[in-house]
């Protein structure tokens, strides 16, 4: 059986990973674990003229895949499960569905930050799209902060 976790790289992540690991280790699992990158034009208006993104933001794919692989230890190989970590670029509900349909994924999950009506019309939902198009079944983790 293959898992696909999506995670985010933010501080809500932990309810994904968490939720991944105890079905993995239920159902010994193998994980891919990936993180994906929204798509960023080359160039980006500086106050001085342009600069390329990588000037920008230091966060560059390396850091991040190197963040992913100690999470991949931390929650799954270190439990002995086997993991593949991706860092990807693309369109994120997109890549998700096609790195799922590479490794024939039997399960699919994402987690979703309850933003309000509004980031939902503008932006649209990750979730959503992974939903209505996977080809099997996605798992949606609430990661936002419940008040009731």
């Amino acid at each position: 059986m293959n898992i696909l976790l999506a995670v985010d790289l933010s501080s809500s992540m932990e309810a994904v990973l968490e939720k991944g690991q105890e079905l993995a280790v239920t159902l010994s699992a193998d994980v891919a674990l990936i993180h994906v990158i929204a798509p960023v034009p080359d160039f980006a208006a500086v106050e001085n003229g342009i600069a390329p993104l990588c000037d920008l933001y230091p966060e560059n794919v390396q850091e991040r895949q190197q963040q992913l692989e100690i999470l991949a230890d931390k929650w799954f190989s270190s439990r002995g499960l086997q993991v593949d970590v991706s860092v990807m670029e693309g369109s994120l509900a997109k890549t998700i569905l096609e790195k799922a349909e590479a490794l024939s994924a039997d399960m699919i999950v994402v987690g979703s930050h309850g933003h309000g009506a509004m980031y939902h019309l503008l932006v649209g939902s990750v979730c959503e799209g992974v939903i209505h198009k996977a080809h099997c079944p996605v798992l949606v983790v609430p990661t936002h902060n419940r008040s009731d």
